[in-house]
């Protein structure tokens, strides 16, 4: 599959698509209007539909018959050369229906204290994604294990916030040599069972946002988003973390995903959130009862508008 777009074409193309409606009646324009400043961008926005705006913000459901049956899939607009892009859940390795590596654990990985093994982890893990057609990895996992009862803890990288970040970094690099995408996550304080995570401004910034510095530092294309809430606010639509912390103070370029389910609102949007995954409604999926699509032209039916999580 040819991919037509670098990562930062892509994150500006999410954030024009979601926060510029009115781009689709410039269609006439052979330039379009300036909105992101990227030409190419502006090109391409102005002669997008509505409709495939939304495919570039937001999960869509591919035909069963091609999938390799991946975590999360983005439709792209073909007829602009706009490609699709698929995402694999992991780590570790690339979760798929297709047979792959079975990779070293994260916490093996981390007990070696060789970045040298986590880049060549990651070249496998991107070779893997190559090999089965997807684009994005959802790894590294770098949340901190300080919680015993963490039902994830064996995902990370043990609880040293350095070590996690030099791991992650270096997983990151890897990966990404190969022509794949990594998303780190889960921004931020998913490291707990707890829905509603207290931390404070100190321990915030030198515990928990530390190993997304270095992510952010190996040029990391995307960061997923968390479930849980920060200081009572969705991590997902948290302005604090997602646009003054992370976009402001570590100077992410990328863009961010939700976690699956974890968008509550349209207004996560407006805080620095590009991608609501999974997106448009599968009845076949397990979870249709409780993740939500907020971003549709279709208006929500009052039996589902309803029952919208009010968090």
């Amino acid at each position: 599959m040819t991919r037509c777009l670098p990562v930062r074409s892509w994150r500006a193309l999410l954030l024009a698509a979601a926060a510029i409606p009115a781009a689709a009646q410039a269609q006439a324009q052979p330039q379009g209007p300036v909105v992101t400043g990227v030409a190419r961008v502006d090109h391409l926005l102005a002669q997008m539909s509505d409709a495939e705006k939304l495919d570039l913000i937001r999960g869509g459901i591919e035909d069963p018959k091609i999938s390799p049956a991946q975590a999360g899939y983005l439709p792209g607009v073909p007829r602009l050369g706009i490609p699709s892009l698929r995402l694999a859940d992991g780590p570790p390795g690339v979760l798929t229906r297709e047979a792959s590596a079975g990779e070293t654990a994260t916490m093996g990985l981390a007990a070696t204290f060789s970045t040298t093994d986590a880049r060549a982890n990651g070249e496998v893990i991107g070779r893997e994604a190559k090999a089965a057609g997807i684009d994005i990895v959802l790894q590294p996992f770098i949340n901190i294990d300080r919680d015993i009862t963490f039902g994830r803890g064996y995902n990370t990288y043990g609880e040293d916030p350095v070590l996690t970040g030099s791991i992650g970094a270096a997983l990151i690099a890897g990966v990404q040599s190969q022509g794949i995408m990594a998303q780190a996550k889960h921004y931020v304080g998913y490291d707990t069972q707890g829905n509603n995570v207290e931390i404070g401004e100190q321990a915030l910034h030198e515990v928990y946002v530390a190993p997304f510095v270095d992510a952010v530092k190996a040029d990391v294309s995307s960061i997923m988003c968390s479930y849980n809430k920060l200081n009572g606010v969705s991590a997902c639509g948290s302005r604090s973390s997602l646009t003054d912390i992370l976009r402001g103070d570590l100077g992410f370029k990328g863009f961010v995903t939700s976690d699956w389910g974890a968008v509550h609102g349209p207004q996560f949007l407006l805080a620095g959130l590009d991608m609501e995954m999974p997106g448009a409604d599968n009845p076949a999926s397990p979870f249709s009862a409780f993740m939500f699509n907020f971003y549709s032209l279709k208006p929500a039916p009052t039996s589902i508008a309803a029952k919208l999580d009010p968090r």
